[in-house]
């Protein structure tokens, strides 16, 4: 395991151990450093329920043989990809998530 590895899995056990690792203090959990990002399709990953679906495509068994893209539909100069100063908002996120939603 790598250190991140071990960072993930004691964030997952906070509940049970009753507090966060120190480290938590530097990262935001289930890609909330995310929110930022330019890409729209990368800001819809920036949830919980994004990666607790996830199924990596890695040949292990019951996994699937290849990943499917995202098929967003905007190109370079689309509004949608323009750089935000600030955090995006859950206003902004929710669109985001329905159409990540829809796409799957």
């Amino acid at each position: 395991f790598e250190p991140y590895h071990i960072r993930a899995v004691a964030e997952e056990l906070a509940t049970e151990r009753g507090y966060l690792p120190a480290a938590s203090v530097k990262h935001g959990n289930w890609g909330a450093g995310l929110e930022m990002h330019t890409k729209p399709w990368v800001r819809a990953r920036a949830r919980r329920d994004y990666w607790e679906k996830l199924k990596p495509a890695s040949g292990r068994p019951k996994c699937p043989a290849m990943s499917t893209p995202d098929s967003w539909g905007v190109t370079k100069g689309h509004a949608d990809l323009m750089q935000h100063k600030e955090a995006t908002s859950l206003d902004e996120l929710k669109p985001l998530f329905e159409k990540a939603k829809a796409s799957h």
